[in-house]
Formats: C-alpha cells, sequence, structure tokens
C-alpha cells in the first residue's frame, strides 16, 4: 500500500492520526502496529522529530497500547525508548506522558476516559505483562538513570549568577541546606528554570565541581558540550551530543533554521467568542530557544565570532544581537550596524513605565529608519523575543545573564517602532486590516499572546498620527478599552499630547 503523503509539523496531522488509533482501541481492534506506522509515513526520523513536541502524547499512548493488545511487549518497550528524551528541565530521563502508561495511570487528558482506564487496569492484571517485565534488565519508566541530585546541579551550566545579600526572611542553601535568613551574603543562581535558589559560599567546600563551574560562568569558558543535554531543543541537544557541532553550524541555524510561530486567534475586538484560529504547529514558539543559543555561544566565548559575522548575515541578525544587555557586545555591534541614533534610541525600550517623549521618539526613529524596521519586523517574527508568557519566556530571557531587562514584559515595547508603519509588523497589520485583537490559544502562562496592552496602544497611536478619524472611534470604544489593563484615561491623555506634538 502507498504511504500517506503527511505534514508532521502540524498539529492537525496528529489529530487526524490520533482520531483513527482512538477508534481502533474503542472496538478492541488489533492491527498490525508496524504496518500502521510504514503505511502512513512515520518513521523513526519522525518519531524523533516529533518525541517532544506538544500534540503528540496521546498518539505515542495509543501506539503503546495497540502493541500491548497484540502481546507485542518488547515493541512497546522499544517504541517508548525511541521516544524517551533526556529531561533537561528536571535533570532526569523521562518517557513523558508515557511513563503513566504502565507505571501509575494515564494522564494528560486520559485518564477521563473510561475505556483507556479500563485497558489500562487489563494491563495491570495481566499475568504475562507482569512476565515480561521481569524480564528486563532495566525498568525503562524510572528517573533513576539521571537522578535530580545536588552534584548534578554544581556541574549544570548556570544561566544567571549573582552574589548578594538575601532580602527573603528565610531560605535554604540550595546545596548544604544550611538555613538562611535576610541579610545573609548569598549567591542568587538560576539553571534556566522557573525559579532562583540561593546557596553559601562554604558549598565551594563540598562542590569543587560547583567553584569550577562558576569560574567558567563568570568568565565565559563554558565549552558547547556542557550544554549537551540541557538544551530545550531536540535536534540541537542531539547536534551537541555529536562531534558534528562547530560555531558556523549553529549560527546557520539561528539565522536560517526553521521556526514555527507561537499560535493565537483572532477575536472581534467585542466579542471574544468570535475567532479564528491560526495553524498550531508541533514545535511552535521555538524562535526563543535561537536567542537562548546565541546567549550560550556568547557564554562560551564566541562574541569575536558572532560580532565578525554581522558583515555576512542579514540586517536582522546584527539587530537581534543587541536583545543582551551585555556592555562590550552591544557597543561593538552598533558601531557595525552604523546607524546613527540607534543606540540611544534602542535602549529606551528597556525603560519599565515608558514615557510619551520616549514613544514618540521609538516612533519617530522607525518612521526614518524603514531599513532598520524592516529587519527589527523579521527579528521579531523570527524570535519572538517581544512577547511573554511565564513558562515560555521568562525562564530564557528574563531570568539569564543579560536579559534581566526583559522582566515586566518590556519587550512589547518594541511595538512602538512600527507606531507610523504597522503594516510592516504582519501581526499589527493583520489586526488593523481585520479590526481583531490576537489571544494566546494555550492556557495559563503557556499563552504567548496574554499580554496586549502595548499591541493595542500602538494601534491607537498609529491611527491618532495618521489622524483615521472613523478608526478612531471604533478602536477606542469604551468597550475595547476596558479588555486593556493599560489604564484607558491614560491612553486619551497621550492621544491628545499626540496631536499636538
Amino acid at each position: 500500500m502507498q504511504k500517506e503523503l503527511h505534514d508532521f509539523t502540524l498539529k492537525q496531522t496528529w489529530k487526524k492520526i490520533e482520531e483513527k488509533l482512538w477508534k481502533l482501541l474503542r472496538n478492541n481492534q488489533r492491527i498490525n502496529v508496524d504496518a500502521f506506522l510504514s503505511e502512513h509515513g512515520i518513521t523513526s526520523d519522525v518519531l524523533a522529530y516529533s518525541k517532544n513536541g506538544r500534540f503528540v502524547s496521546d498518539f505515542q499512548q495509543y501506539i503503546v497500547y495497540l502493541y500491548c493488545l497484540n502481546g507485542e511487549f518488547q515493541k512497546a518497550v522499544d517504541f517508548i525508548r525511541i521516544i524517551a528524551d533526556f529531561d533537561c528541565y528536571h535533570g532526569a530521563q523521562r518517557s513523558f506522558s508515557i511513563v503513566g502508561t504502565f507505571i501509575s495511570k494515564p494522564k494528560f487528558g486520559l485518564e477521563k476516559a473510561a475505556y483507556i482506564n479500563h485497558l489500562h487496569e487489563q494491563f495491570q492484571q495481566s499475568e504475562e505483562w507482569r512476565s515480561y517485565l521481569k524480564t528486563l534488565d532495566y525498568n525503562p519508566f524510572t528517573l533513576d538513570e539521571h537522578c535530580y541530585d545536588k552534584a548534578t546541579f554544581a556541574e549544570k551550566p548556570i544561566f544567571y549568577l549573582s552574589k548578594t545579600i538575601l532580602s527573603v526572611k528565610k531560605s535554604k542553601c540550595f546545596f548544604t541546606g544550611e538555613n538562611l535568613v535576610k541579610g545573609d551574603c548569598v549567591y542568587k543562581v538560576n539553571w534556566n528554570q522557573d525559579e532562583y535558589h540561593y546557596f553559601l559560599e562554604s558549598a565551594f567546600e563540598y562542590y569543587p565541581s560547583l567553584k569550577e563551574n562558576v569560574y567558567k560562568y563568570e568568565n565565559n569558558q563554558y565549552k558547547l558540550t556542557d550544554f549537551s543535554n540541557h538544551f530545550t531543543n531536540v535536534w540541537l541537544n542531539q547536534l551537541f551530543n555529536t562531534n558534528q557541532v562547530t560555531v558556523d553550524l549553529l549560527l546557520d541555524i539561528i539565522v536560517y533554521g526553521y521556526q514555527a510561530p507561537a499560535p493565537y486567534e483572532l477575536h472581534d475586538i467585542y466579542n471574544f467568542k468570535d475567532f479564528e484560529e491560526s495553524k498550531r504547529q508541533v514545535y511552535e514558539a521555538m524562535g526563543i530557544k535561537y536567542v537562548q543559543l546565541l546567549w550560550i555561544l556568547l557564554k562560551c566565548g564566541y562574541e569575536q565570532i558572532l560580532l565578525d559575522k554581522i558583515d555576512q548575515y542579514p540586517l536582522y541578525y546584527g539587530i537581534t544581537l543587541l536583545v543582551f544587555d551585555y556592555p562590550y557586545l552591544q557597543e561593538q555591534v552598533i558601531k557595525k550596524l552604523n546607524i546613527g541614533g540607534l543606540e540611544e534610541t534602542y535602549l529606551l525600550t528597556r525603560k519599565p513605565n515608558m514615557g510619551l517623549k520616549s514613544i514618540k521618539k521609538i516612533a519617530d526613529f522607525g518612521r526614518r529608519n524603514l531599513m532598520f524596521l524592516d529587519a527589527l519586523s523579521i527579528s521579531l517574527q523570527r524570535y519572538e523575543y517581544h512577547l511573554y508568557a511565564a513558562y515560555v519566556y521568562t525562564p530564557y530571557l528574563g531570568n539569564v545573564q543579560w536579559g534581566q531587562h526583559f522582566k515586566g514584559k518590556r519587550g512589547s515595547q518594541f511595538y512602538y517602532f512600527f507606531i507610523y508603519h504597522p503594516e510592516k509588523l504582519p501581526i499589527l497589520n493583520e489586526c488593523l486590516r481585520k479590526r481583531k485583537l490576537p489571544s494566546g490559544i494555550s492556557s495559563g502562562g503557556w499563552s504567548e499572546y496574554v499580554d496586549l496592552d502595548l499591541l493595542y496602544s500602538t494601534i491607537i497611536y498609529y491611527l491618532t498620527v495618521t489622524k483615521q478619524t472613523e478608526d478612531y472611534k471604533y478602536w477606542s470604544d469604551e468597550q475595547v478599552m476596558r479588555k486593556s489593563s493599560v489604564s484607558g484615561d491614560k491612553i486619551k491623555r497621550n492621544v491628545v499630547k499626540l496631536e499636538n506634538m
């Protein structure tokens, strides 16, 4: 039978395959699983590509269940091993949602399906399955291979470190467990996770590798191999573990590599139940990982190579390097780009509570420098560092060295460069053309479009400076303005001042 052709980068592809598998399971129908995978073009390469992708976990569990229905337990385990991957976030080997298939209970929504729970119970009670587990030389579903221990973190690359005075009432030294109180002299550290930890200088005595790790961090002397299995991009993790990785190759991936944008829904500004959804990607919102990779190259001491590449790569590459608050790099990039007024204007985007004069200055700079504006637009579209999501962006920029200025959603201030030319940034152009606003599709902190305040303000300011009275009335309606957490009164005051500027 001829293989079906699918685009495995899309959510819809996996959902259609999952529906077929679900029907087979509901009917207790046994199939040749290998033949099914082959007919649908699901090769080992496709599995390797998609294993950390979103929307694929149900497919993975269904395949495991179908193998087990056939009694093909070894194939089920082999499949799990293919899709299992090192979890750089928790520092452990895990097989994602598949772990729950055999050890505890179905999860990620499947626990709500009565049939899946029934099937799970059948396997748990199967003598054949229990006998098979005893034949394994190790349990492939445990987290024992890479323990979440202090020694691991002593060697794990540091993403943020500062010597400071403890400002919280109490805490504990991450490495020694000693109690800490407000006023203690400590190191504040982040390993590219959600939270900061603290440790005392005495920890160096117990963990000599920690002292070496801190030295590498402070002197930009990490090696690329130090980041093996600590990077949140599957392909790059695999690349770091080969002898093929080079700085030139990584930079080519950063500048020209595949990038799926963060998803959003466009809502009618008066009716948020009326929306149209963008295509969902298996690997979406990955651009910020490329910025993180640039940071890694800097921490490995390759700043001069990054600077030398400015003349070889498109303009948007050099502009992207400016995201880091790294004085020497910033100074050299500004010199190489040679755009009058860029340094002073660009730095305004890092200010908290930006005033109208600064907003106007940024907007005027964008209006006078259209080539810069085009390049900035590409940079924002590719790397999306102007968006904010608590669990997608903050851990990678706001919580890393040279990226602290991205805290407080300040990345959104890049919208102001486009006040006079919103057509140059697709999301602004689409909002104005369709009279709609975006919102993130995912829930909670995973939604990259939870913060629309400055996007909305940019639209209002554009309609003001271009004197589009009718559109301004539509967008500035009280019903719409209430959806923004930006003070409606403040926007209106700024509009009046803009008209007189």
